[in-house]
C-alpha cells in the first residue's frame, strides 16, 4: 500500500510529458483544460503521464469529471476509446501491448466541460 502512495504521489509530481515507447521520446500535453478554479490553466494541467513497461500511464491530480480518452494511430484512424468514471479518473492505466512498437499515436482527454481537450503525440 505505502508503494503504490509512494508512485502516486511521484506521478502527481511529473510534469506534463508522455514518452514514446521505443526511444522515451518525450512529448508534452497540448491543449486547454477549463475549470472553475482559475489557477487550472496550460501551465498547470491537471494530467499528467508517462509510458513505462508497455504502459500508459495516466495521472490527474484533479479527479472531478469523467474522462473520455482516445488514442489514434498516425493517420487518425480511432484505435480505443474509453470512459473513465469520475472515481476511478484519479490513475489510470492503459496496455500498450497491441499497439506496433515505434508507431506514432495521439492520445487525446476530453470531458463533458465545453474547452476540456488535452492531446500528446507519442
Amino acid at each position: 500500500m505505502k508503494l503504490l502512495i509512494a508512485s502516486l504521489l511521484i506521478c502527481c509530481m511529473l510534469p506534463a510529458y508522455g514518452y514514446h515507447k521505443k526511444d522515451n521520446k518525450p512529448t508534452h500535453f497540448n491543449g486547454n483544460w477549463e475549470s472553475e478554479n482559475k489557477e487550472r490553466n496550460l501551465t498547470k494541467l491537471p494530467i499528467s503521464g508517462k509510458i513505462t513497461n508497455g504502459l500508459l500511464i495516466l495521472t490527474n491530480s484533479q479527479p472531478d469529471r469523467t474522462l473520455y480518452l482516445e488514442i489514434r494511430d498516425a493517420q487518425g484512424i480511432s484505435i480505443l476509446t474509453k470512459e473513465v468514471r469520475q472515481e476511478n479518473s484519479a490513475y489510470i492505466i492503459i496496455p500498450l501491448d497491441t499497439l506496433q512498437d515505434g508507431e506514432e499515436y495521439t492520445l487525446i482527454l476530453t470531458s463533458s466541460i465545453e474547452g476540456d481537450y488535452l492531446s500528446t503525440i507519442f
